[in-house]
C-alpha cells in the first residue's frame, strides 16, 4: 500500500509540473534522503510549496478504487530535514539529569536540615540564647540573619535557571512527539508569560506549569516562610532565645519537598522527551532556518497586522511537528479557514512596559518605602511581632513584579534594536530571555546594552533586598547613636548598630534604584515598534516570513551557533524592522535585511514608490 501511495503521489505531482503549476522535482523513494533544490519552499511559496501541492492535487484526484479510502498523509520527516544521522542538541546543563539531581538532593536536604534545627530547638529551648545581641559571636550572629536566607536566595536562583531553559524549548519538546503538537501547545504559546502563567495555566502545557510552580516557590514562598519560621522570645531571666516556629517550619519543609518533587517530574518527562534540536533555538534566525523547508511561510499571509483571534486560528487550522530541526504543519481535517478582523485594534506593546502598570509599581515602591520608614521608626513596629513576615512579603512582591519587567524587557530588546535600522546580523541570534540572572549583567555589557545592564544589576539587588528586609524586626529609634548600651539598646534586640544601618541604607537605596530605573524603562521603551506582540513562535514566523534573507538560511539546519553566526557575518548585510518589500512585491511589516521601504515607527502601511524601493 505505501508504495502505491508513493507512486500516486509521484504522478500527480509529474502531472501538475506538466501543467506548468510546479517545478518539476525528483521526489526519493521512502527512506531516501531528498536531493533537490532547498530553497524550492521558499521560491515557490506565492502558488504552493510542493508538498502542500501534493496533498491538494491528491484531496482533489479522483484515485483508483483500492486508494480511494487510503490515509494521504505522509511521513515528512523521510523527505525533509537534514539526514536522520544528525547528532541532536544537548539540552543546557540545568536541564540535565546532573543538574536535576543536585536540585533534588538540595532541596531534600534543606528540608532535613530545617525539620533538624526545629527539633533541636525544641529540646534545647531555642536555638542560640543570649542576654544581648553584642554577646553573640558574629558567625553565630551571620548564621542565624543572614545565612538562611542567601543559601535559599541561591537556591532560588539555580531553579530559575532550569525554569529559563524549560520556557525556551517547551514548543519543541511538544512539536517533537509523534502525533505533533496543536498551534496551542507550539506556536501560540507564550512560555515567558507569568501573567498566563497566573490567569490560564492550561495554555502554557504541563511541563512549564510544573516549572513556573517549582520556580515560585523557590524564589518567593520560601524565603517568605523562612523568614517567619524564626523568632525572638524572652523568658522570666530576660534571655532571648531564637527558636524555630512549628507552624512556619512545616510549610517551609513542606514547600522545599514539594520543589523536589516536581523537580523529579521534570526529570523523569526529560528522559522521555527529546527537543529534536540539533542546535540550540536562539533567536529570530534560528526561527527562520527551522521553517524554510517545511511549508509553514503561506500560512502568515496577511497576518502581519491582523487581530490576534485571526491569528490564533488561522494557526490552530493545522498540527505542527518538529523533525530534524524542521518544522512542518499539516492541516486538520475537516477545520474550516477563519476569516476575520484583518488589522489588530489591541495593543501589541508588552505589557509591563507601558505607563499604567510600571506607574502603578512605582507607586507601590513608593508606598512600600513609606511603610518600611514607619514600621521601623515608629510604634508600628508592634506589628512585625504579630506578622514577622510583613516585610518580607512586601519585598518578596517586589521581586515577583521586577521579574516581569525584566523578562519583557529581554524579550523585546532584539527587536528594539531591529527597530532603529541597519542592526548587525549578530542581532538575528540574540536571546536574552534564555540567560540567567547571573550570567546578564555580563552579557548585557559585552553587548553594550546598558539599559539591559541596568535591569540585570537590579534583579541582583531586588535579591539583596530580600535578605535585608527579612532582617528587620526591631525599632530604629534604639540605633540613632553609636554608643548604644544596655539602657538605649534593650535586650529585645536583635540587631547590632552597624548591621541595622547597612541593611536600612541598603534598603532604601535599592527602592529608589528601582524606582529610577522603571521611569527609564518607560522613557525607552514606551514606543510602540512592534505589530504584534512578541515571545510566541507565530510571531516571529509572521515577521520573517517575506524577508528576503530566508535564502541566506537554507541549508542552516545542522549548523552550530558559531556556523551560523561567521555564515549571517561574512554576508555583511544589516538588518532592520520595518516596511519592506517581500519576496512577491508586496509591502509587508517585519524584519528584512536593508534597506528597508519605511521604519517601524508607523503600523500604519506607507505609500511607497515601488521603482525607488525595489532594491
Amino acid at each position: 500500500m505505501a508504495e502505491t501511495l508513493h507512486s500516486t503521489r509521484n504522478r500527480i505531482l509529474s502531472d501538475s509540473a506538466d501543467l506548468g503549476h510546479i517545478p518539476s522535482k525528483h521526489y526519493p523513494s521512502a527512506g531516501e534522503p531528498e536531493r533537490s533544490n532547498l530553497s524550492s519552499s521558499i521560491q515557490y511559496e506565492g502558488k504552493h510549496s510542493n508538498e502542500q501541492y501534493a496533498r491538494s492535487s491528491i484531496a482533489n484526484k479522483k484515485l483508483p478504487e483500492d486508494e480511494q479510502d487510503m490515509d494521504v498523509s505522509f511521513d515528512l520527516s523521510k523527505f525533509l530535514g537534514p539526514e536522520p544521522g544528525a547528532m541532536l542538541y544537548r539540552s543546557p546543563v540545568t536541564m540535565r539529569w546532573a543538574y536535576l539531581a543536585l536540585l533534588i538532593s538540595i532541596s531534600l536536604t534543606l528540608a532535613v536540615l530545617q525539620e533538624f534545627l526545629f527539633q533541636r530547638s525544641w529540646k534545647n529551648g531555642g536555638l542560640i540564647v543570649f542576654k544581648f545581641v553584642q554577646n553573640v559571636s558574629v558567625n553565630q550572629y551571620f548564621l542565624w540573619r543572614y545565612a538562611p536566607t542567601l543559601v535559599l536566595v541561591v537556591f532560588g536562583l539555580m531553579v530559575e535557571a532550569t525554569d529559563y531553559e524549560m520556557k525556551r524549548l517547551q514548543p519543541y519538546y511538544c512539536m517533537t512527539r509523534q502525533e505533533g503538537a496543536s498551534a496551542d501547545e507550539s506556536m501560540l504559546v507564550e512560555p515567558f508569560s507569568l501573567w498566563t502563567y497566573l490567569t490560564n495555566p492550561r495554555l502554557i502545557g504541563l511541563r512549564i506549569f510544573v516549572s513556573r510552580t517549582m520556580t515560585l516557590l523557590a524564589t518567593l514562598a520560601v524565603p517568605t516562610l523562612q523568614s517567619a519560621s524564626l523568632s525572638l522570645i524572652q523568658d522570666e531571666q530576660f534571655k532571648q532565645h531564637v527558636v524555630v516556629n512549628y507552624v512556619w517550619s512545616r510549610l517551609l519543609s513542606a514547600a522545599l519537598c514539594l520543589i523536589a518533587v516536581l523537580v523529579f517530574t521534570i526529570l523523569f518527562r526529560n528522559s522521555r522527551d527529546r527537543s529534536g534540536l540539533l542546535a540550540p533555538p536562539r533567536g529570530i534566525a534560528t526561527t527562520g532556518k527551522m521553517i524554510n523547508r517545511g511549508q509553514m511561510l503561506m500560512i502568515c499571509k496577511d497576518l502581519e497586522l491582523a487581530h490576534p483571534d485571526t491569528i490564533r486560528k488561522t494557526f490552530r487550522q493545522n498540527r505542527y511537528y518538529l523533525r530534524h530541526s524542521s518544522i512542518h504543519r499539516e492541516k486538520i481535517k475537516n477545520s474550516v479557514a477563519y476569516v476575520g478582523p484583518q488589522h489588530s485594534g489591541e495593543n501589541p506593546h508588552p505589557f509591563m512596559l507601558r505607563w499604567e502598570p510600571l506607574s502603578v509599581f512605582v507607586a507601590y515602591l513608593v508606598i512600600v518605602l513609606v511603610i518600611f520608614t514607619i514600621v521601623i521608626f515608629t510604634q508600628a513596629n508592634n506589628a512585625l511581632q504579630v506578622v514577622p513576615w510583613l516585610l518580607t512579603a512586601l519585598a518578596v512582591v517586589i521581586k515577583l513584579v521586577w521579574s516581569m519587567i525584566d523578562e519583557q524587557v529581554r524579550l523585546v530588546e532584539p527587536y528594539y534594536i531591529l527597530s532603529a535600522r541597519h542592526a548587525k546580523a549578530q542581532v538575528l541570534l540574540l536571546d536574552y530571555t534564555g540567560t540567567t540572572t547571573i550570567e546578564m549583567p555580563f552579557k548585557a555589557l559585552s553587548d553594550r546594552r546598558f539599559l539591559l545592564l541596568g535591569i540585570s544589576i537590579n534583579s541582583l539587588l531586588v535579591e539583596v533586598l530580600t535578605v535585608c528586609m527579612s532582617s528587620f524586626k526591631v525599632k530604629g529609634t534604639n540605633f540613632e547613636h553609636h554608643n548604644v548600651d544596655a539602657i538605649s539598646n534593650p535586650p529585645t534586640s536583635e540587631e547590632t548598630f552597624n548591621s541595622f544601618w547597612i541593611s536600612f541604607i541598603l534598603a532604601i537605596v535599592i527602592l529608589n534604584s528601582l524606582s529610577v530605573f522603571c521611569s527609564i524603562v518607560w522613557l525607552n521603551r514606551r514606543r510602540r515598534f512592534l505589530s504584534q506582540l512578541p515571545g510566541t513562535l507565530a510571531t516571529s514566523l509572521i515577521l520573517i516570513y517575506q524577508n528576503k534573507f530566508l535564502f541566506d538560511l537554507v541549508g542552516t539546519e545542522r549548523l552550530n551557533m558559531e556556523e551560523m553566526e561567521h555564515r549571517l557575518v561574512t554576508s555583511g548585510k544589516k538588518f532592520g524592522l520595518g516596511w519592506f518589500r517581500g519576496r512577491d512585491g508586496e509591502l509587508h511589516f517585519g524584519i528584512d535585511e536593508e534597506e528597508l521601504s519605511a521604519s517601524a515607527k508607523s503600523l500604519s502601511r506607507p505609500v511607497v514608490d515601488s521603482a525607488s524601493s525595489a532594491g
